[in-house]
């Protein structure tokens, strides 16, 4: 009978990226890797944690940006880990990404959309969603989003009144 790692717990580190396959190794029985920013690992995790993807911040999937007058509507896929406190930021940048400013956010991480409005027609705006997760006592986690861009459209709107002739 060797010596060797038989349980691994890096839970609530921050790491990111995808998880390596050396931690199917059979010597390994106990796998604790929660409460992180993995993307992505190989089949074995099943097994060793079976919960591991739905309890990992990551950013939300699919962003897409649909134009609306004066505001442009953003939807994406929730991210799967909905424990703890936490919510999407929705930033955004008329000056190509140099800058970032706060538009709003979320009520949680459960919301698959937003509505960014008073924005000016004409403008390329590029938007980012920041996903927030937090566990009593340990420190905030966040990612964000690749960037979308698009203008909200903005032709005024052309009123005709009627004409009443006496």
């Amino acid at each position: 009978y060797g010596y060797g790692i038989r349980s691994i717990a890096v839970d609530h580190n921050q790491f990111d990226g995808i998880v390596p396959e050396s931690l199917c190794h059979p010597q390994i029985i106990e796998l604790n890797i929660s409460q992180n920013k993995l993307t992505d690992g190989p089949d074995c995790l099943t097994e060793k944690a079976p919960d591991w993807r739905e309890t990992q911040t990551i950013p939300p999937a699919d962003l897409t940006l649909t134009p609306g007058y004066g505001a442009v509507t953003l939807t994406w896929t929730p991210i799967p880990y909905n424990g703890g406190a936490g919510n999407y930021r929705i930033e955004y940048s008329s000056d190509g990404g140099a800058t970032w400013r706060l538009h709003g956010a979320t009520p949680n991480k459960q919301t698959r959309s937003y509505v960014a409005g008073g924005l000016a027609p004409g403008i390329e705006y590029h938007f980012r969603v920041q996903t927030f997760s937090a566990e009593e006592g340990y420190v905030w986690e966040s990612v964000y989003s690749d960037v979308v861009t698009g203008s909200p459209s903005g032709e005024p709107i052309r009123q005709f009144l009627p004409v009443v002739l006496h």
